[in-house]
């Protein structure tokens, strides 16, 4: 389903209902049934993805700069997909973030505050660990009773996967797409903003822009008009940042009357 938070046009989340699971350490203590589940979310959410989006010509030439990507395959091995060590519904979910997103959440990113080290569990990170478990015949059984410390080095004692050095190199890979790809053209807003931030996050020192603003500095936002008044006249930046998510979000479409459609999804595992 759409999630409806997206950071972007196209961002899912893929939840199951046959089992109940609160979040990702419970897929440790069985590598070879957790393997097959999240393999089976993300075989799901690239199908829609590929269907509805990739092969919409008009989305894809949109998004993306001409040649961003080689084949449909190469597109997918760039998504941001993932689960929160601890998923707000109290079920794990897979989250399916399709690039480009928004601007404001670049920017967010680029300054930690999107994906967050120890929160946000990559799912190359994921599927390595379940996989070297189960080839090595281990598993974790009370991984559900561990703090996440000390589940990433249970993980790194048995498989020598260390989840800090696989979470920096998602991280790095995340921006290249987005710098890569992503598609932004002033024409398609009406205001800029202007963000003064003192620091980058630390695993992609290097990204366009200041990592330094001087002892010190704190973060300020100017909005600057690109065109004559509109909308956006004397909105903050939060306002502004929700008009943008909801012109671009796929969430509720087709919209009747202007109006988003209700979605609703299953709570319950059957």
């Amino acid at each position: 389903y759409d999630d409806l938070l997206a950071r972007g046009s196209c961002h899912l989340n893929a939840i199951p209902s046959y089992c109940h699971l609160p979040d990702w350490r419970h897929l440790l203590r069985n590598p070879s049934e957790g393997l097959c589940l999240m393999r089976q979310l993300d075989d799901a959410c690239w199908k829609v993805v590929h269907e509805q989006f990739w092969k919409n010509t008009s989305w894809r030439e949109t998004t993306f700069r001409p040649n961003a990507f080689a084949s449909a395959e190469d597109f997918r091995a760039q998504i941001y997909a993932g689960v929160n060590a601890v998923p707000s519904q109290f079920q794990i979910h897979l989250q399916y973030i399709v690039p480009t997103i928004a601007p404001a959440d670049y920017h967010a990113f680029l300054h930690g505050k999107r994906l967050v080290k120890d929160r946000w569990i990559p799912l190359e990170y994921l599927l390595q660990s379940l996989e070297a478990l189960n080839q090595a015949g281990e598993a974790l059984p009370t991984a559900h009773e561990m703090n996440m410390d000390d589940v990433f080095a249970a993980i790194a004692k048995r498989t020598g996967l260390v989840y800090e050095d696989v979470y920096g190199r998602a991280i790095r890979r995340y921006n290249e797409t987005h710098q890569k790809c992503s598609n932004w053209k002033p024409e398609h807003f009406d205001a800029l903003v202007v963000a003064r931030h003192p620091t980058l996050r630390q695993e992609i020192h290097g990204a366009s822009g200041s990592s330094s603003l001087g002892v010190g500095a704190v973060a300020t936002n100017e909005v600057r008009p690109l065109r004559g008044a509109g909308p956006w006249a004397g909105a903050g930046v939060g306002d502004l940042e929700k008009q943008d998510k909801q012109a671009v979000q796929s969430y509720g479409r087709p919209y009747s009357e202007g109006r988003p459609q209700a979605n609703t999804y299953y709570s319950y595992a059957k």
